[in-house]
């Protein structure tokens, strides 16, 4: 186990490789795991130009220190972004942008429920993730053009840690 962050990501990408659907679409060499384990970025070069590529990315997130009186929560956000070369270059249409993320919220789509391999995370032998959730995205920075990181989905997730758990050691 890293930390409770880390540990997320890491699902969140154990998740997305179960899907098969995924998996033909966005291979492990071309999933970009920013500060996750495996650390999967490597060459700077453009990728894109034989199958999407995919980034997990850690943004806002939100601490209540106290919703009881032993409990703090912690809201994260990450943003699941998709590059593709060109959209118009897939012969079939099972290769860009719109596929992807198809295959992302599929993948995705059952983590909100109890026995989901999110929900089943552990810190200090207690389950921890107490709601995850797939919002979209709006991406400003120039959304969906060919060559540019699209902002697909906001990943968000609800922690809660016993408060006397989170003392330092």
């Amino acid at each position: 186990m890293a930390d409770p962050l880390t540990d997320v990501q890491n699902a969140i990408w154990t998740v997305l490789n179960a899907s098969s659907d995924f998996m033909t679409l966005v291979p492990d060499t071309m999933q970009e795991n920013l500060y996750g384990e495996g650390n999967r970025i490597g060459t700077t070069t453009r990728k894109e130009s034989t199958s999407p590529v995919v980034r997990i990315e850690p943004t806002g997130g939100d601490h209540h220190p106290q919703i009881d009186s032993s409990s703090t929560m912690l809201t994260q956000s990450w943003l699941i972004q998709v590059r593709v070369k060109d959209e118009r270059s897939s012969v079939d249409g099972t290769t860009g942008l719109l596929p992807t993320k198809w295959a992302i919220l599929r993948a995705l789509s059952q983590e909100f429920r109890s026995a989901g391999t999110i929900r089943a995370l552990t810190f200090s032998s207690l389950s921890y993730v107490k709601d995850c959730r797939l919002m979209e995205h709006k991406d400003t920075a120039g959304g969906d053009s060919p060559g540019r990181w699209a902002s697909v989905w906001r990943f968000e997730v609800d922690m809660v840690f016993q408060t006397t758990g989170l003392a330092p050691t």
